[in-house]
């Protein structure tokens, strides 16, 4: 019984964990009505799913794990025939979006903002729990058992 109780606080904590990592989200806003181009780590995001205002497309990405990511924005000018290249580097921290903004003269503002209820669906564990946690964790008879 306590093996089957260790393996399913093992699996719940790992699937938090998982769930923590891909939930960060990366908002990119570029300001002009140049044709765009946008590039996270080598992969280009289609824009035709992204959001319009006037002079700005913002596209939201949320499939980034914690970490370094690249930027790349091309912008291209028809009438001048011009392409232009904006990269920068981002690192994403658990618990925190970033918004990317790639203005008109290529200037760049990197955002971030802490989410608040990283886990809005459960609750925060209170003593009680912790300590019953605790104990199930220290009677384990192995320290392979503990490790959970």
């Amino acid at each position: 019984m306590k093996q089957l109780s260790a393996i399913v606080i093992f699996l719940f904590t790992a699937l938090t964990i998982y769930a923590q990592q891909y939930s960060n989200e990366v908002t990119i806003t570029v300001n002009g009505s140049k044709n765009l181009q946008i590039a996270v780590d080598g992969r280009n995001y289609d824009l035709t799913n992204s959001t319009l205002k006037g002079e700005k497309t913002s596209i939201a990405i949320n499939n980034l794990v914690v970490g370094q990511h690249s930027l790349q924005v091309s912008r291209t000018d028809p009438d001048a025939n011009n392409t232009e290249r904006i990269s920068t580097v981002f690192n994403l921290r658990p618990g925190y979006d970033m918004l990317v903004r790639v203005n008109k003269n290529g200037s760049l503002g990197l955002i971030e903002t802490k989410r608040t209820g990283v886990n809005a669906n459960m609750p925060p564990m209170n003593t009680a729990e912790f300590n019953n946690l605790l104990a199930q964790v220290r009677n384990q008879r192995s320290p392979a058992g503990r490790k959970v």
